[in-house]
């Protein structure tokens, strides 16, 4: 599982409890679970118009995870649309949840890339080595924290350590921004990203990447059920609207998640998109 595609489940999180509130011990990896989770069956369906009516497909599998009972290793097996095993990946935690390493293989079964997490006495994440099948060093990334409030960089190296990338996240509460430069060709592309809250428990997201038109969404929680996402265009116009209405199960995970869209500023929602996690604890 690719841990630098946290982001994919924002609004997932977004709609997820308060982890303050919760009496379990949470899982380790992105998503939040919590409780003694054995098994994560991932499926989704999309809605086709029948007689002017949304009706739900047939199911399709996307990935399977599952835990040790002690919550220190994770397996992942990702499905193509057709069933096949596209990809699969195993992590490893330590007693308190910190990734130790990833291993990712291809279909079939053959390592695509290893990376191994390093923390300081503190016990606090300083670094990560991505590794080939061969053993050899394809990159490595250095995180530095400093000042209060907290201000967190990271860089990327290649094999000849040259820089791809730095990034810094400044924690001002209750504004958080991150910077980000992307070097290629000797040049250096700079992306800044501000995230906002607002008092209705959401927030507003805007980004603004050189040679590109500035992108604001704003995230609303209507309900612990139910959150909204409102894309903008460049004027200020409403692009789109996404809504997306959870269902939990007694641990307060996520077992179920729709997904609608209306179209500029209508509030005329059409579900798209289903998803489903099947989920098994250990006893």
């Amino acid at each position: 599982m690719k841990r630098l595609a946290a982001f994919a489940f924002l609004l997932i999180s977004v709609a997820l409890p308060c982890s303050a509130q919760q009496k379990e011990k949470r899982r380790p990896g992105i998503l939040a679970l919590w409780g003694p989770v054995h098994t994560i069956r991932l499926e989704r369906a999309t809605f086709v118009m029948e007689n002017g009516e949304p009706v739900e497909s047939e199911r399709v599998l996307v990935e399977i995870i599952t835990y040790s009972e002690d919550g220190t290793k994770l397996e992942q097996v990702r499905y193509r649309p057709d069933g096949s095993v596209m990809l699969t990946a195993t992590e490893l935690y330590d007693l308190d949840g910190r990734v130790l390493e990833s291993t990712h293989f291809n279909s079939q079964g053959d390592v695509v890339y290893k990376i191994v997490s390093n923390y300081d006495s503190q016990k606090k994440l300083i670094g990560e080595i991505f590794y080939d099948p061969d053993g050899s060093i394809r990159r490595r990334r250095t995180i530095v924290r400093r000042g209060n409030p907290q201000v967190f960089e990271s860089t990327v190296y290649d094999q000849d350590g040259a820089v791809i990338s730095k990034s810094r996240a400044n924690w001002s509460a209750p504004t958080v921004t991150f910077e980000s430069f992307f070097f290629n060709a000797g040049q250096a592309i700079k992306q800044e990203t501000v995230n906002i809250p607002t008092p209705n428990g959401g927030q507003i997201r805007e980004t603004r990447t050189e040679g590109k038109p500035p992108e604001r969404e704003e995230s609303i929680r209507i309900t612990k059920d139910v959150s909204e996402r409102i894309q903008y265009n460049p004027d200020g116009t409403i692009r789109s609207r996404d809504r997306f209405t959870f269902e939990f199960d007694s641990h307060n995970n996520l077992i179920k998640r729709i997904w609608s869209v209306a179209v500029g500023d209508s509030t005329d929602f059409v579900p798209v998109e289903v998803m489903y996690w099947t989920i098994e604890y250990y006893q």
